[in-house]
């Protein structure tokens, strides 16, 4: 038996998605009126799936998730919001929840996408809600207030200030603005706790907070990439002494290989170990329906057994183009870009050191909520 819990202060849609899911064997639903109670509920009975609204009394959505990642991240939650317009459904496809929703609900989508996630379990799936998509749903619901957050690791702490859903600025020990924010962003386990209000109002911070983001995300990864060099060398043992060794014979003269071609040898090797553990970690991902990459010629060096129109595609092309409209841009392009097409696909592109990848996501999940698992730079 699986237990869902459904946090609105609405009773007409807690009672519509506990009708709907009342219907469904081994399945309990429990509902609550604010966060407050939702609390108290998680706190004596064992869920197994969390939708909540976000803008409720006593309680917020903001507040209650908060509480579910400092003490039970591990249950995936759903997100219920009344706000709709193209900039915001922009926003959402970018969210690292495991899923999010605008009311009025699509109920045959969101029983799809639910039972979905009852099925596929911890495997896969984004659970809880982490620190970029918690800073990315306060400047979605244009929320004011102060978040503190706190390393689990080592105990440093920090604040980043958001008035009417803007960053204006943001600090972590001496650090302050953008670079407080990539420190923060870096730090592996956290804690986040909310006031509802902003001492900082005056905007300090220009930069969109999205581009923000995923500098501070590039610079975690390489970080860590520095951290894992040079760990657990090999060790050689000492060779005895010999005493009155015999005398060996003169090896036979190797073919000798030009500088050139032996470091073109090395490249080659590299690219090969590249790819290899790019497809490893690509085919790990339940979000990938299909994936090709190409070398810096567009030609197609590793693919899965399901490509298919992917193969087909010209990446140099593309990022090409990209390269030329994000020349005219104010802020730099980010690290990939994604393109819908009509029929449904997602394709999100990208390149790693001497390859360019395309792969093709299911439904319901995000461009950076992808790049995010993947942590290129420790692949």
């Amino acid at each position: 038996m699986k237990t869902i819990l459904i946090v609105d202060d609405d009773q007409t849609t807690r009672n519509l998605i506990s009708r709907i899911l009342s219907h469904a064997e081994e399945l309990a639903v429990i509902t609550a009126a604010n966060g407050q109670e939702a609390i108290e509920i998680i706190n004596k009975t064992n869920i197994d799936l969390i939708i909540t609204d976000i803008v409720m009394p006593v309680m917020d959505g903001f507040e209650l998730l908060s509480y579910i990642s400092e003490n039970c991240p591990e249950i995936p939650v759903f997100v219920m919001t009344a706000h709709d317009s193209p900039e915001i459904d922009s926003k959402i496809r970018s969210l690292n929840i495991a899923q999010y929703f605008i009311k009025p609900l699509n109920m045959d989508e969101f029983k799809l996408r639910l039972f979905d996630e009852l099925e596929s379990g911890a495997e896969g799936q984004i659970h809880g809600i982490g620190l970029v998509s918690f800073m990315q749903l306060v400047e979605m619901e244009s929320k004011t207030c102060t978040l503190n957050i706190r390393s689990k690791t080592d105990g440093k702490a920090g604040k980043l200030y958001f008035f009417k859903g803007e960053l204006t600025t943001a600090e972590a020990g001496e650090l302050t603005n953008e670079k407080a924010v990539y420190e923060i962003v870096s730090w592996e386990k956290t804690t986040i706790s909310i006031e509802k209000l902003c001492k900082k109002q005056v905007k300090e911070i220009a930069q969109p907070l999205l581009n923000i983001l995923m500098e501070g995300i590039r610079i975690k990864d390489e970080k860590t990439a520095q951290l894992n060099i040079g760990k657990n060398p090999l060790k050689m043992k000492p060779k005895a002494a010999q005493t009155n060794p015999k005398p060996v014979a003169p090896a036979p003269a190797k073919a000798t290989v030009s500088p050139e071609a032996s470091k073109k040898s090395e490249i080659a090797q590299q690219d090969i170990a590249d790819r290899a553990r790019l497809a490893n970690a690509l085919e790990k991902l339940t979000e990938v329906v299909e994936y090709c990459i190409f070398d810096p010629n567009d030609s197609v060096v590793k693919t899965d057994s399901r490509s298919g129109t992917t193969a087909k595609v010209k990446p140099s092309t593309l990022f090409a183009l990209s390269t030329e409209i994000g020349a005219h841009l104010e802020f730099s392009l980010p690290i990939s870009f994604m393109l819908n097409t009509e029929n449904g696909h997602r394709y999100v592109m990208f390149r790693y050191k001497n390859n360019q990848i395309i792969v093709s996501l299911k439904s319901g999940f995000s461009q950076i909520g992808f790049l995010s698992k993947l942590k290129l730079i420790k692949i």
